[in-house]
């Protein structure tokens, strides 16, 4: 395993050939984000009017695919999440509704209610590069910019 930490990206090299998960980086349009003893109203203070981006890359000698996750938290209390893959055949997929941060026990938890669904809830907390963690998944967060949220 290399870990490239400029170019954040993590290479693996195994039976099945090269595997790179690329996160999209850091960079103008970035959102810093700290929770520092943060409740669930200092959690949603920080999300709203933030995009999540989620991206990830697998290469082998014999093709590869990637996939990439967009989660919208708007002010207002809506979200929208769109994802895509390059081995979807039904095209890009979306998803709306609305989001709350609730704590439990000193956890955080992103719920995530989709109109006329059930809540999903998601484990949230921050890593070292201050990305948003969901469950297992790092996003880096924007604000502004080309990665701004599409809140209307």
């Amino acid at each position: 395993m290399i870990i490239d930490f400029k170019s954040r990206k993590t290479w693996f090299w195994g039976g099945l050939g090269l595997l790179v998960l690329a996160n999209m980086g850091n960079d103008g349009d970035s959102a810093s984000l700290s929770a520092g003893g943060a409740g669930a109203a200092r959690w949603r203070d920080m999300l709203a009017g933030t995009r999540l981006n989620y991206r990830q890359t697998y290469t082998s000698y014999s093709g590869g695919f990637s996939r990439s996750e967009q989660i919208d938290l708007c002010p207002q209390g809506g979200y929208t999440i769109y994802n895509q893959s390059s081995i979807d055949m039904g095209g890009p997929a979306a998803d709306a509704g609305t989001w709350d941060v609730q704590e439990n026990g000193g956890d955080m938890t992103l719920v995530l209610t989709s109109t006329g669904g059930q809540p999903v809830y998601l484990r949230l907390a921050l890593d070292a590069e201050q990305n948003v963690v969901l469950g297992n998944k790092s996003y880096i967060p924007t604000k502004q910019g080309r990665h701004a949220p599409a809140c209307y």
